[in-house]
């Protein structure tokens, strides 16, 4: 939990438990006693939780560390305050999904489509959202420290007071988006857009 205490409070994510599996030190997933890389059928768990995922609670509150969602449709999903570290959503489909407060450490999004979705007060620390669409995504008090945001598009987004610390933003797309108290510290921004970008941001040791 290298990032955690940023922004996401410990007393809002899932309770942790290990992996019954002997010897393993992962969290158990969901509603099973075995973490992703020991559950007996990783294709049933998946599509029972995509399937709760679209009922009107989600799957908010659920320790979902390490799994598999590459190419996934979790459009409209209600992820809040989960646990989804370490996961896999290379070209998921999160178009308008809710993930505030969610721990998204070292998370791959690359590819994915989070655009319209909601991620307050989320930890994507160390995550890795390589060409990943925010865009008009609510995204404040959100913590990107230590991510890698390649050609990410955060156009139109909300970024209000994110932090960006030592961040990859490599060639990413801020045009329009609301940048007010967004902390850029370190944070490389080689052929980054901030064309009609709104409000006053701090720029610190930014590498151009």
């Amino acid at each position: 939990m290298e990032f955690c205490l940023e922004t996401v409070k410990l007393e809002c994510l899932p309770p942790r438990s290990i992996c019954q599996k002997a010897g393993c030190t992962k969290p158990a997933i969901y509603d099973t006693p075995f973490c992703w890389d020991h559950v007996p059928d990783r294709v049933e768990l998946r599509n029972k939780i995509l399937s709760a995922a679209r009922q009107p609670g989600g799957v908010a509150g659920k320790c979902l560390a390490g799994i598999d969602f590459s190419r996934c449709n979790l459009a409209g999903a209600n992820l809040s305050f989960s646990d989804i570290s370490e996961a896999d959503f290379r070209e998921a489909n999160l178009q308008c999904a809710r993930l505030d407060h969610v721990f998204a450490e070292k998370t791959c999004f690359d590819d994915a489509d989070l655009s319209g979705a909601s991620l307050m007060f989320a930890c994507l620390g160390c995550s890795s959202c390589h060409r990943t669409k925010f865009t008009g995504c609510v995204a404040e008090n959100v913590n990107f420290v230590g991510a890698s945001l390649r050609e990410a598009d955060f156009s139109r987004a909300h970024l209000f007071y994110s932090r960006f610390g030592k961040a990859d933003c490599t060639g990413t797309n801020f045009r329009g988006a609301d940048i007010e108290r967004a902390i850029f510290r370190a944070t490389i921004l080689r052929q980054a857009e901030f064309s009609e970008a709104r409000g006053t941001a701090v720029f610190d040791n930014v590498i151009r």
